[in-house]
């Protein structure tokens, strides 16, 4: 099966994906999705394209593989293009504590297309599951990283972020060419998105289509 993002509009994002048996890890259909997974994260960045800035994260049903399955850039930074990528796979991802001050931060995703916000997080987590090897793995998470995760393992249980958006005023429309302003400006954004407007995406209705990515 040939795995790529699939569209904002698509309902199976909006659906619980399935634990992986850890005897599975190694079989054809994980290490596919594993590839894939990388592959889409890093945009295909090759020798010709070495300036291809990558995903700072990417969970597996956004490439219609409904599996709980999830990568983050263990280097990425807010607001910077990173080309220093440590891509790391948290295979059954359990959040096992989650504290500090709850912080207000901005977010986007290909699975919401041009829908951007503002998103209440805990700033740091613990989180344990499996590599991509089988290995045990836990990390420790604070700021942009812990955000990352968050809204990755959000998207195993069939939740994008503008499902957790808690005002009106913090769910944005940004149009392409505005993403970096946005990144800069995001806390003073007035191009509002109605929360109408996200439900119909949610539900599979392309009227937002026109201003999508």
């Amino acid at each position: 099966m040939a795995y790529e993002l699939i569209a904002p509009t698509d309902t199976r994002l909006n659906g619980l994906s399935s634990a992986v048996a850890e005897s599975d890890i190694f079989g054809s259909r994980v290490q596919a999705i594993v590839t894939a997974m990388t592959k889409i994260a890093l945009g295909e960045r090759d020798e010709e394209h070495p300036e291809k800035p990558s995903m700072v994260g990417l969970a597996a049903p956004q490439i219609g593989a409904f599996e709980r399955i999830i990568l983050f850039d263990h280097n990425a930074e807010a607001g910077q293009a990173n080309f220093d990528v440590d891509l790391r796979f948290i295979i059954n991802p359990i959040i096992t504590w989650a504290g500090g001050d709850e912080g207000l931060g901005r977010e986007g995703c290909y699975s919401t297309s041009n829908i951007c916000g503002a998103v209440f997080r805990s700033a740091e987590i613990q989180v344990t599951g499996l590599d991509e090897k089988g290995k045990h793995v836990h990390y420790g998470l604070h700021g942009f990283l812990a955000r990352i995760v968050q809204h990755e393992i959000d998207h195993l249980n069939g939740i994008r972020f503008p499902d957790r958006v808690r005002q009106p005023e913090h769910l944005h429309m940004v149009d392409k060419t505005d993403f970096q302003n946005y990144r800069e400006n995001w806390a003073k954004w007035d191009q509002l998105c109605p929360v109408e407007g996200w439900l119909k995406l949610k539900s599979g209705n392309d009227g937002l289509q026109g201003q999508m990515v």
